[in-house]
């Protein structure tokens, strides 16, 4: 049974009047209110305290960024440094190979016009060298194959000659020359 009803109101005045005496309650703030619905449109808008809308936020949100904002402890603001910084832990380089502020590097140029130096270079496969002029600097060559191709770009009828040189410092240099034009092998 609600404590106060169309029926009881009658005890109000003297319920109140025992509750000021007692020393509870004023007169002034004893307010009894049957029923009361309201929504913001029964309610006037302050002049600091302003409703919510839409529009305010996008205001409001418009002149702030991550300055205004406290850096917590786990989620962190965006740095290029801590970036770099969880790449390297995450990347390492091996030998000659270095890894620093997110580059990797090895010491030396390596684009595809790049002159690279390599010592002790093991190729596993097929090599394949294009250009117009191999040198190749070394004491002992070993080769597994019995024969040397030379001219292997020629087509058509035979026109070049064809062999080995010989550099002997200041001796006189010596060769083994293939002539086409005379179909024999001259030994100078």
């Amino acid at each position: 049974m609600p404590l106060v009803n169309d029926r009881s109101l009658t005890f109000i005045p003297l319920l109140l009047f025992v509750a000021t005496i007692l020393g509870f309650v004023s007169y002034n703030e004893f307010v009894f209110v049957k029923s009361l619905t309201l929504d913001t449109d029964d309610i006037g808008e302050g002049s600091t305290n302003l409703y919510y809308t839409n529009a305010r936020f996008d205001t409001q949100l418009g002149t702030k960024d991550t300055d205004d904002l406290s850096e917590g402890s786990t989620n962190l603001y965006f740095t290029n440094a801590r970036v770099d910084t969880e790449i390297d832990s995450y990347v390492t380089g091996g030998t000659g190979v270095t890894v620093s502020s997110g580059a990797i590097s090895i010491g030396q140029a390596v684009s595809t016009s790049s002159d690279v130096t390599f010592n002790d270079l093991t190729v596993s496969g097929d090599l394949t060298v294009s250009g117009t002029t191999t040198t190749v600097n070394t004491e002992t060559i070993n080769l597994a194959d019995n024969t040397i191709t030379l001219n292997s770009n020629a087509t058509g009828s035979a026109t070049e000659d064809g062999g080995i040189e010989i550099e002997r410092g200041d001796d006189t240099t010596k060769t083994l020359i293939w002539h086409d034009n005379t179909e024999k092998w001259k030994i100078d």
